[in-house]
């Protein structure tokens, strides 16, 4: 191994420290699996250019290993992972690591992107090459002080993390305070006595589904009675289970769709990165997929407010409504569709409830019980919605969304944190790479928790 010595006389680095090219304490190389070669319940992560892993049924990787996409939108990113994995042909694996994998994870977690930022090629589709990683330059310590300065970075990440976790949870709460229980319109019911409740709504439901089946053979879980329970403070309220009063649709499979069969134009084919950027459904980023793959899934082909919930992978429990659908559109197989049946309640009080705390406690579970976290059908279908009447819910959502002005100026004041929160990421790896163990971040990071 080929190393130097530190200037000390630039001031820069502490004493003993050295640099070394990237390829002098690794092996550097490309995966040789096809987009194609994802299967939807397989044993271990398959690695491409996307943000999220897939799954797949072969490993030609293992032990502790950095990833970063070859080409594409996501250039630059870096991820880590120890155990046995598969990658894409255009994803750059960097294993047989020499010094502190960790260290050298967090070190291209500072500056890969940055450097790389004016080092690509393509045009239509961007992209790296070998030479990128020949070129990359790391400064490091002996491996005691590596060991020192990952722990110091992940101990005040952990710290990081808590606080924008924190940040996140009051921007979701904020517009969903008391909304479900009945309490934000407790007033208004005053003011209504003699509205239709929820039971006779539900009871005229009922006998018209029964009504229209009675000349069909075969009846739908649509088509039978609604049964439903009496909510024990709201006399105007019943609790019903969801089953009964929404569609819920998901992608079978990938019906043997690849990467390389998505168009210039066409039905759009969103994924979880559509969900990204708050409550409505983001288009712009959106691949296309041919009229031909769009027909082949009747079942998912989207409408004017239906809701958007990813059920598996990083993003697993985010949420979103379809609002302005520019035209035809579909969905991967990480994302379930869920229409409200809407002369049982309106989409966006159905949205406010899964945007809740319920659906979060089950996400939360999975995360923390399973090694590939799901979310299936059957956990949406047994939630019980306690159900206002129509008038009612939407006074529920009027006064959800009256209170935007307030909300969006305290979101102003969350996203302005979360920023420097990731300022502040920066911040901690520029110190610790420059040989500093940075303890005036600690009063930062305290800052973002009050």
């Amino acid at each position: 191994m080929s190393m130097e010595y530190a200037d000390q006389e630039n001031g820069k680095l502490p004493n003993r420290w050295q640099f070394a090219s990237l390829m002098e304490i690794s092996n550097v190389r490309t995966g040789k699996k096809d987009a194609n070669h994802a299967e939807v319940n397989g044993k271990y992560h398959f690695y491409t250019c996307a943000y999220e892993h897939m799954m797949c049924n072969t490993k030609s990787f293992k032990g502790e290993c950095l990833i970063l996409p070859g080409n594409g939108a996501n250039v630059g990113e870096v991820f880590y992972y120890n155990g046995e994995f598969e990658a894409y042909q255009r994803t750059y694996v960097i294993e047989e690591i020499k010094i502190l994998p960790k260290y050298l994870f967090y070190h291209l977690r500072y500056d890969w992107k940055s450097i790389n930022a004016d080092k690509q090629y393509g045009s239509a589709t961007n992209y790296i090459r070998i030479g990128n990683f020949e070129n990359y330059i790391i400064k490091f310590p002996h491996l005691p002080e590596q060991k020192r300065i990952v722990a110091e970075i992940e101990k005040q990440f952990s710290r990081l993390d808590e606080a924008v976790e924190n940040l996140k949870r009051v921007k979701t709460n904020l517009k969903r305070y008391k909304a479900m229980t009945g309490k934000l319109t407790k007033d208004w019911r005053e003011k209504n006595p003699n509205i239709e409740t929820a039971e006779k709504l539900i009871k005229k439901i009922s006998k018209e589904r029964q009504e229209e089946s009675k000349n069909q053979k075969k009846k739908s879980k649509k088509q039978k009675e609604i049964s439903y329970s009496l909510h024990r403070e709201i006399k105007s309220w019943i609790n019903v289970r969801l089953d009964r009063l929404i569609y819920i649709a998901g992608r079978i499979g990938w019906r043997g769709l690849k990467a390389e069969e998505y168009t210039d134009k066409g039905p759009l084919f969103l994924s979880v990165h559509a969900l990204n950027y708050g409550e409505e459904v983001r288009y712009d980023q959106a691949n296309h997929i041919s009229q031909e793959r769009y027909v082949e899934s009747p079942e998912i082909m989207l409408c004017e407010n239906d809701i958007l919930l990813c059920k598996d992978g990083a993003g697993i429990g985010k949420i979103g409504v379809i609002k302005n659908l520019p035209g035809k559109a579909t969905v991967n197989s990480s994302l379930l569709v869920i229409r409200a049946q809407e002369e049982a309640f309106i989409s966006k009080f159905l949205f406010y409830f899964l945007s809740g705390p319920d659906l979060q406690r089950i996400v939360k579970e999975r995360i923390t019980g399973s090694a590939t976290p799901h979310l299936f059908q059957r956990d949406i279908k047994q939630f019980v919605l306690s159900v206002p009447p129509l008038a009612e819910q939407i006074e529920i959502v009027n006064r959800i969304e009256s209170h935007f002005s307030v909300v969006e100026g305290i979101n102003y004041q969350v996203d302005s944190e979360l920023q420097r929160a990731n300022r502040l990421r920066q911040s901690i790896l520029k110190n610790a790479f420059s040989g500093h163990l940075f303890p005036n971040n600690q009063d930062k990071i305290s800052e973002l928790h009050e």
